[in-house]
């Protein structure tokens, strides 16, 4: 995951502060923790999604993304 995020934030021309990062944690037990992890500036938002599968996981990143714009 540290790997992912590392990735994710080396590869953005974006401006910093502009990138909002959600992380879909489904599940997992125990469940994941974050502390600190940003990328571009902005902390990374965790999302805990009880029921299990990727419809749900995505449907959870949808309906918590504050940004205008979802990739």
């Amino acid at each position: 995951l540290g790997r992912c995020l590392e990735a994710l934030a080396s590869q953005s021309d974006a401006i910093p502060g502009s990138v909002e990062t959600l992380l879909v944690d489904n599940g997992t037990q125990p469940p994941l923790a974050v502390p600190g992890a940003s990328v571009c500036g902005a902390p990374v938002r965790l999302v805990r999604e009880e029921r299990l599968g990727l419809m749900h996981a995505r449907l959870a990143a949808l309906n918590a993304a504050r940004a205008p714009f979802l990739l």
